[in-house]
């Protein structure tokens, strides 16, 4: 759970948030979903119908929501307003649900009728929402009545698709950082150019039906990579394409000597 609202929650499948992995649970009623006793970080099982609500995919009305397990910790996904954008397309689609965080954001617009304002941080504009936080009461009170051009050092929340624009919705006021001073949430590691191949590429086999493990589809290729370190041998190391391990992600560097690879110098 990544947020909770006076209608539903937000859920994610992973605790650092991955492409296409989030996604909004309608609740009719506070009943209906336990949403009093729901918090951020809870680890949930959900049986509900999957509804497209206006272009917004949702699991709407719940049979059933289980708390499974508590007090996970989620570490915000580090985007740009570009990435999100405005209009309804696959590029933006891709972090609906999830939990973000947005850098050095500037205010384009004054609120609207409903609260949303135009933000930057130069790569594209994307939408500012006061749903589950009254975001734009909150600024006032810190800069002013006049907010355009108010600059932020951050701004994290979920996202959603509403009125024909994705939007960041902040779920409280410390989800908005305006002291640059301030650190923001690590910026999420650079993903791999495009000359690398992904570990989950070099081990990836469709076909799983026989009884013995099945060969690298890439066997014999030369192929460069990259990888978090997980353990350091004498002949090689482990490394894997993610900190919290995905499948297919993990992988054996074999090194004839410690000098080949640098294993001395290398580390967890």
């Amino acid at each position: 759970v990544s947020a909770v609202a006076h209608d539903g929650f937000d859920m994610q499948e992973s605790t650092t948030g991955t492409e296409f992995g989030g996604i909004w649970v309608y609740c009719p009623s506070a009943d209906d979903c336990g949403l009093d006793s729901l918090a951020t970080g809870d680890f949930v099982e959900v049986y509900a119908e999957v509804v497209e609500y206006y272009d917004l995919t949702e699991l709407a009305e719940p049979e059933s929501v289980t708390v499974v397990s508590t007090g996970h910790t989620l570490t915000p996904l580090v985007l740009t307003t570009g990435e999100l954008g405005t209009s309804c397309t696959w590029e933006g689609e891709r972090w609906e649900g999830l939990l973000v965080t947005v850098q050095g954001v500037t205010i384009l617009s004054a609120p609207n009728e409903y609260g949303e304002m135009g933000i930057d941080d130069g790569s594209g504009e994307t939408q500012l929402e006061d749903d589950l936080l009254d975001t734009d009461t909150h600024l006032s009170d810190l800069v002013g009545d006049d907010l355009v051009g108010t600059v932020m050092a951050s701004v994290t929340g979920v996202v959603r698709f509403a009125y024909g624009s994705f939007e960041i919705h902040p779920r409280s006021e410390a989800d908005v950082v305006l002291d640059a001073s301030i650190s923001p949430p690590p910026p999420a590691p650079p993903s791999p150019p495009p000359s690398l191949t992904p570990i989950s590429q070099i081990n990836y086999v469709a076909d799983h039906t026989g009884e013995a493990c099945e060969s690298s589809p890439l066997e014999g290729e030369m192929v460069g990579s990259s990888g978090y370190v997980s353990a350091v041998a004498y002949n090689g190391f482990y490394m894997q394409e993610s900190t919290t391990g995905t499948e297919f992600g993990g992988i054996f560097v074999y090194c004839p000597s410690a000098d080949d690879c640098g294993l001395a110098s290398l580390a967890t």
